[in-house]
């Protein structure tokens, strides 16, 4: 039941509450500019060497969509944002 919950959402039209479906649209040219931030932070402000930054948390920090950007990371990189963060700290701490 939660799970079609979640693919509903509400839309207040003509002075009446309406459930629409859930309908997912992805700007490109703003997730390849959330990617551009993302690799700024990580090549010029160094913040993956800070142990507590997660990928959600940097992702709220740019404003950007975790999953959008995490679906052109992996696609660009092979990997998840998280995996990428862990493989960073794994070359910068050994």
């Amino acid at each position: 039941m939660l799970a079609i919950f979640r693919r509903l959402r509400f839309v207040f039209k003509n002075g009446m509450l309406q459930i629409c479906k859930k309908t997912k649209t992805m700007d490109a040219n703003k997730t390849l500019a959330d990617y551009e931030k993302f690799g700024e932070l990580i090549l010029e402000k160094n913040v993956y060497m800070n142990p507590s930054a997660t990928f959600p948390m940097l992702c709220a920090l740019i404003g950007a969509d975790r999953k959008a950007l995490n679906s052109l990371i992996r696609e660009e990189l092979g990997m998840s944002g998280e995996m990428l963060l862990g493989a960073l700290r794994a070359r910068v701490w050994k």
